[in-house]
């Protein structure tokens, strides 16, 4: 007797699309991320028809834009603290305008501010696809539309209204002596700072090499030269780029951000002048509608009006260029690809079906946006239908603790006769060694203008617990009004190390307690009262557990996996997969998608390649003549700084201070 078939009935001849089965390879996106949707770009070009599976209401991972109608947590914890100022009317300073339930709703908020380093070739190509300048050409570099050049980075000392302190394009040769006497050190330890990035850019390193086993503290430790204020240099930069310890961070991962930025130092970064939801991911979706025949949304909730913004315009533009779809000028279904996306949906399980060439997927459905509830709120399975048959490429774009919950059926198996993925392709099991590590990110409303004026730009508040770095972005985004000094701010505070945060934030009342330590900590810098000149009822707190960041780990590349598995027609893509861009960021992100999408082509055949361009770099020989000839001045500072250090330690021996 024959053993029944558990997907029995699960046979539709093109499901997940909606349109007849066509001779067109079909792609299914599992990720919504920078890869996934640089995946789907590039297979939709080339005549794929691509369906995008995302577990949010919103697009784009840790780079998207939401709000709190989609957690119901961030109303009640706006209603904590609103409770002080707002029940029972207004506040003090405060307007129905400004606290109403309505505006609090649709304030945007993201993972942390982002930085867009000009050597991110990939992605400022796709930019240049989505916003293009006139006559359809790519824009210069000093037209990117809606990002706003950014060569300073500002730094503030502990004491109230501390003057910042600001560097400029660090890593250039031509604001080196601007740097040197920022005030974040002496000279000498400017000198000696500089004289660390050229040993680190000019030492030869190969992949797996003793500069991937080895940190960045270590690499720094043997050094010829150093103070203990260079050293703090690098971690803050460290702190800035990685979100990481120093102690943590691979060398070689910082060595390639470093020489890719020390070829195109100028300007030092780019911020988006709008939330990414309208400065990239909003354009970009409806980019690739128009580069589809056929495009459809499963929105899981029967009422299409509770769509996202971004959504709904993608929906009205398909339904418009269907309507003035002709033969001649635009594809129809019939030719174009199908382009099919499914937000708030989960790949809870997948498998190879044994005896058949093709996958055994389990989806759900969700009832909220998953990576941005609070850790002890998960979102709930609202449909979770059973395992259907799908028999094209599958590309997993997500990151790697869900990764390795697939790879290892921790949700439960697709196909009961299918052994778990990590059993056919080590590399998928070993995404379970990958570490991650969260970083809370805090959006405040002022009703007052600050006594004295933040800096425009990113700004790090040295030697803060938790790492604190800010931003204002009533100085950055076009959407919000900038009178100038007399505006109040709107900062997004980022905690960078949030180890110690993190136990509190699983307890009931820790993220109100959370918020509170936060900003007594951002008073030992800025001056400001915490219950009348923040609008609390709009304060945001996001934990990012579920959105945890990957970490360039000291010996991670091993571990690491390629586009590639042992799986059949399996791909995977995400800013921890191996490419020649190595340091976790939003370039890595995009590459990965588009070698996904190139090794899809090559399976299928279909389409021209897939274009993927790597970052410039100094030659080594060149970068090691450039740390030889530092040298000499570098022996200098150093003895510089060893004389100092050893007057201040006779003086303060000599002369102690008198105790209070």
């Amino acid at each position: 007797m024959d053993k029944e078939d558990p997907m029995a009935g699960n046979r539709e001849s093109n499901w997940p699309f909606l349109g007849p089965r066509s001779e067109r390879p079909r792609v299914i996106v599992v990720g919504a991320g920078l890869a996934g949707m640089a995946a789907a770009h590039r297979l939709l070009e080339r005549g794929h028809d691509v369906c995008l599976i995302e577990a949010n209401a919103f697009l784009g991972g840790k780079l998207g834009t939401h709000d709190a109608r989609q957690e119901s947590y961030a109303n009640d914890l706006a209603r904590d603290f609103g409770a002080r100022a707002c029940d029972g009317g207004p506040g003090p300073g405060c307007t129905r305008e400004d606290c109403c339930a309505s505006r609090r709703g649709t304030d945007p908020h993201e993972h942390c501010y982002h930085m867009y380093l000009t050597w991110y070739r990939n992605f400022w190509d796709i930019m240049d696809e989505v916003w293009p300048g006139q006559d359809g050409q790519a824009r210069r570099l000093d037209e990117r539309v809606p990002f706003t050049p950014m060569p300073n980075i500002f730094v503030l000392r502990p004491g109230p209204d501390q003057t910042p302190l600001r560097t400029v394009n660090i890593g250039s040769p031509w604001t080196a002596l601007t740097n040197m006497f920022s005030g974040l050190g002496q000279p000498h330890d400017g000198v000696l700072f500089f004289q660390g990035m050229a040993d680190l850019i000019g030492t030869p390193s190969e992949t797996g090499g003793a500069m991937d086993r080895m940190s960045v503290d270590a690499f720094i430790a043997n050094e010829a030269f150093s103070t203990k204020t260079s050293r703090a240099l690098d971690t803050m930069t460290l702190v800035e780029a990685f979100a990481a310890a120093s102690y943590l961070s691979s060398a070689r991962s910082y060595q390639s951000l470093m020489k890719y930025g020390a070829r195109l130092p100028e300007p030092a970064m780019w911020l988006a002048a709008r939330p990414t939801e309208e400065a990239i991911f909003t354009p970009w979706l409806l980019h690739l509608v128009r580069l589809c025949g056929r495009f459809s949304i499963a929105w899981p909730e029967p009422d299409a009006t509770t769509m996202p913004a971004p959504f709904m315009a993608a929906d009205r533009l398909a339904a418009d260029l269907s309507k003035r779809a002709t033969p001649e000028d635009t594809p129809d279904a019939a030719t174009g690809p199908e382009f099919r996306l499914m937000p708030l949906t989960s790949l809870v399980a997948i498998s190879r079906v044994p005896g058949e060439a093709c996958f055994a997927l389990s989806l759900a459905t969700t009832d909220a946006s998953p990576t941005i509830l609070p850790p002890n709120q998960p979102a709930r399975l609202t449909d979770s239908g059973l395992p259907r048959r799908f028999d094209g490429q599958v590309i997993l774009a997500v990151p790697p603790p869900a990764l390795a919950a697939l790879a290892y059926d921790q949700n439960g198996k697709a196909h009961p006769d299918s052994p778990p993925l990590a059993e056919l392709d080590q590399s998928l099991a070993d995404t379970a060694r990958l570490k991650t590590a969260a970083m809370m990110s805090l959006d405040l409303y002022f009703r007052h203008p600050l006594k004295q004026r933040l800096p425009r730009g990113i700004t790090i508040l040295l030697g803060s617990n938790f790492h604190l770095t800010l931003l204002d972005n009533t100085q950055i985004w076009e959407t919000l009004r900038d009178d100038g000094p007399a505006t109040p701010p709107v900062l997004n505070v980022v905690a960078s190390d949030v180890d110690g945060l993190m136990p509190i934030a699983r307890v009931p009342g820790g993220t109100q307690r959370i918020v509170e330590m936060i900003l007594q900590e951002m008073q030992r810098y800025i001056s400001f009262d915490a219950e009348q000149d923040i609008l609390h009822c709009r304060t945001h707190l996001q934990t990012n557990v579920g959105a945890q960041l990957f970490v360039n780990e000291v010996g991670s590349w091993q571990w690491r996996p390629r586009t590639l598995t042992a799986v059949p027609d399996l791909f995977l893509a995400g800013d921890f997969c191996r490419t020649p861009i190595d340091v976790v960021t939003i370039e890595a992100a995009v590459t990965s998608g588009l070698y996904a999408a190139e090794a899809v082509r090559r399976r299928t055949g279909r389409g021209h390649p897939v274009g993927i361009r790597l970052p410039d770099t100094y030659p080594v020989a060149m970068m090691q003549a450039n740390a030889a000839a530092l040298r000499p001045a570098s022996a200098v500072a150093a003895a510089i700084a060893a004389a100092d250090t050893a007057i201040k330690s006779t003086y303060s021996t000599l002369f102690p201070p008198r105790k209070r």
